[in-house]
């Protein structure tokens, strides 16, 4: 779930931590980061593709997101 990803995203976006910054502050490499927020970005797809199959309505392409 995105809750998963709560501290994650308050350091990177809300407190505007670079990847690099978030790397040393957390002793992992910077491709680590970038795969955290690989996954953080799509879970939340997911949940969106979800929400609009169950209102019958498509706000976005979803065809690169693979099910």
């Amino acid at each position: 779930t995105l809750k998963d990803f709560l501290p994650f995203f308050q350091e990177r976006f809300m407190e505007g931590k670079s990847i690099r910054k978030y790397a040393e502050d957390h002793n992992i490499n910077r491709g680590s980061v970038e795969y955290q927020q690989k996954r953080l970005i799509v879970a939340l797809s997911k949940l969106l593709f979800d929400r609009d199959m169950a209102e019958g309505v498509c706000r976005v392409d979803y065809s690169w997101l693979k099910q």
